[in-house]
């Protein structure tokens, strides 16, 4: 019998005596590999290396039968795989056998085949993969409805000659497959375009959208024969850009007055350079049309604001506007809108007068009042006028005005002032001033009014009022001095010292005392009234010019610390140097 013949009948032998047939593949198919063949001169036996490729995402089992078998007894092999991993992988198990007695050794894995022999072509050392690559465009652009060539490549250096496989294409929701070229062997799906392809030619697909967009097209080329042995290059994207004509909203017109507005709207530019505006115009007359927030948008899918800020209009003037889009090919016009313009506000004051004034005097001082007259309105204030009404014991009234004239009359005395024109956002001073001849609370008044209507009356009338008493005796100047012990065990004496260093007498001195973190338990003064309780202090009469009195104190302290004693002295003189008439000391109290 021919070798030939042997091996055929060899071949044939598993699959007569199980009475199986090969089946078709199916999707979960496994692809047999032969990774090389090793010769042992020697021995004179050849080792196959065999391996296969798992394309699914998860394992596949395949146990020894009609789908996982060798043709040539034995029919099956120590280490022949039954579980077969995702992925390529080399070597898995070898087959080593004598060529003289067996020429070849062929594995049957789900319908496809994969054979050794002393072919030197497969000894190892020599690439068992293919090393196809994809390439696609970056990037295509087209119009709604016009169909984009999407045209990929795929090369393979190592795949021999008519090596195929097969080109998918997957596509987004809202871009279909277009007219396929006639004869096309490409099959659409939903959402896929499947083509077969060999390796070194290019394959193309036409794509379009009735909306526009960025699309993102994948492509991925799967070897139909050997694995691929870097599939990280077998696999592409195309960014489809479908372009539309540009479209514009125009908005609502807010902040209306009499001179301006605002105006918006917004533009989409569908994927083509565009610039937008908001046109204007007086209503009826589109050929005085201005355009306002002029904007470049892109080349972007999404609405862009517009925006137009309006001013130096026509008071009380109706306007006509529209938002627009324009890429160079198409304008775009938004609904036509339109606004009026505030009427033109008679003119109106926004005058107001403040005051001020000494809250104290005596009689016989002289009292300084201050008026102040502002116009807060956009506009001026024309023939101003202030009044300003006085006490009756205010006497030698004069007044002295930043602009205009015044004048007094009567009693009790009033001022009027003539201001003529206050400028809006200025103010006019005016200064009255006054000798206080009577004691009590002296109330002066001061009212303004202009030519314009005050929408804002209220602050039109200001008030001051000075309490004026009697002078008090001059001459006497009272000061304090409290002096004691650095530290203390047990209760603590102080000195208090007043002193009247004026020129006169000071009249019904009278000395206060009060502690911190202690109790006053005594307190004496030669000639003098002194008690001690809840308010400790001392009538000290009348003092000479350069008199003194001392005053001794007794404390007892509440604690361990410091503790203050102070005194205050007052009389019934006016003193030029109040600041003297308290004095304090403290203590460190110890155990």
């Amino acid at each position: 019998m021919s070798r030939w013949l042997r091996s055929l009948v060899l071949a044939a032998v598993p699959l007569l005596v199980l009475g199986l047939a090969p089946t078709a593949r199916a999707d979960t198919t496994v692809v047999p590999l032969l990774d090389c063949v090793t010769y042992d001169p020697d021995a004179s036996a050849l080792t196959a290396e065999f391996g296969y490729y798992n394309p699914n995402a998860a394992s596949v089992t395949v146990p020894l039968g009609s789908n996982n078998i060798f043709l040539q007894i034995p029919i099956f092999r120590t280490g022949q795989p039954t579980t077969f991993l995702p992925g390529v992988h080399l070597r898995a198990f070898a087959v080593t056998f004598d060529p003289s007695h067996t020429p070849e050794q062929t594995w049957y894995l789900q319908g496809a085949t994969v054979t050794a022999s002393n072919d030197p072509n497969l000894y190892c050392g020599k690439p068992p993969l293919d090393d196809a690559s994809l390439t696609m465009p970056a990037t295509l652009t087209a119009p709604t409805g016009t169909d984009a060539q999407l045209t990929a490549t795929v090369t393979d250096p190592e795949a021999t000659t008519g090596t195929t496989g097969t080109l998918v294409y997957t596509l987004p929701a809202g871009l279909d497959v277009g007219t396929l070229p006639s004869g096309s062997a490409c099959v659409v799906g939903t959402g896929q375009v499947s083509c077969p392809i060999s390796a070194g030619s290019d394959d193309t697909v036409p794509v379009h959208s009735a909306t526009p967009g960025v699309y993102r097209v994948t492509g991925s080329y799967v070897p139909s024969q050997l694995p691929d042995s870097d599939g990280t290059n077998n696999v592409g994207t195309t960014t489809v850009r479908v372009t539309g004509t540009p479209t514009a909203v125009t908005g609502l017109a807010g902040s209306v007055s009499a001179t301006g507005a605002e105006l918006a709207g917004s533009a989409n530019p569908a994927g083509m350079d565009t610039t937008g505006a908001i046109s204007y115009w007086p209503d009826g007359h589109p050929e005085l049309a201005v355009r306002a927030g002029s904007a470049d948008l892109g080349d972007g899918f999404a609405a862009v604001p517009l925006d137009a800020v309006l001013t130096g209009l026509t008071p009380g003037t109706t306007y006509d506007y529209q938002a627009t889009a324009d890429n160079g090919d198409a304008t775009a016009t938004g609904v036509q809108r339109s606004f009026t313009t505030l009427a033109a506000a008679a003119p109106s004051a926004g005058l107001s007068v403040t005051a001020s004034a000494p809250a104290l005097a005596a009689v016989g001082d002289v009292v300084t009042q201050t008026f102040t007259v502002a116009e807060g309105a956009p506009s001026d204030a024309t023939g101003v006028q202030l009044l300003v009404h006085l006490a009756d014991g205010l006497t030698s009234v004069s007044a002295a005005p930043g602009a205009g004239t015044c004048a007094v009359t009567g009693t009790p005395a009033v001022v009027t002032c003539d201001l003529g024109t206050v400028a809006a956002g200025s103010s006019v001073p005016v200064t009255v001033t006054s000798t206080a001849a009577t004691t009590g609370t002296l109330l002066a008044l001061g009212s303004v009014a202009g030519n314009e209507p005050d929408p804002s009356a209220a602050d039109n009338v200001a008030t001051t009022s000075v309490t004026v008493t009697r002078a008090a005796p001059l001459g006497a100047d009272t000061s304090v001095a409290v002096t004691g012990p650095a530290t203390a065990r047990g209760p603590i004496t102080y000195t208090v010292t007043v002193r009247n260093a004026g020129p006169r007498w000071a009249d019904d001195v009278h000395l206060a005392l009060s502690t911190a973190y202690g109790r006053v338990t005594s307190v004496s003064s030669r000639g003098h009234h002194c008690w001690t309780g809840v308010a400790p202090g001392c009538v000290l009469g009348g003092l000479r010019s350069g008199g003194v009195v001392r005053v001794t104190v007794k404390v007892a302290r509440e604690h361990v610390g410091p503790v203050t004693l102070t005194a205050s002295v007052h009389s019934d003189n006016a003193d030029p140097d109040p600041a003297d008439n308290q004095g304090s000391w403290t203590t460190l109290a110890r155990r």
